[in-house]
């Protein structure tokens, strides 16, 4: 990924292209970037544009992102943070 330009920046995360969607939201690549020079590759989920207004539905996205941290299992990708940053809603999860 280096040399390659994030398509969107949201709070320490850079978006590169999508992965994969569903019906509620999509999957992006995407580095985290923390202090120091630190950084990691990791999946972000990203609410579609339609339901980030939707309380109900940020709801149900931060409830999901609630369920899957409290999952270990090696088969189960891992929850690592969630982000709200309005209007968006991420969900990092390791990839």
């Amino acid at each position: 990924m280096l040399g390659v330009h994030p398509e969107l920046v949201i709070d320490r995360y850079e978006l590169f292209g999508s992965v994969g969607q569903g019906g509620m939201a999509s999957v992006h690549l995407a580095r985290q970037i923390g202090g120091m020079g630190f950084s990691r590759i990791v999946a972000v989920k990203r609410l579609h544009p339609q339901f980030t207004s939707s309380r109900d539905f940020v709801t149900l996205f931060l409830d999901e992102a609630r369920l899957a941290a409290r999952v270990r299992h090696p088969n189960v990708v891992s929850t690592l943070d969630v982000v709200e940053c309005p209007p968006e809603t991420l969900m990092v999860m390791e990839l």
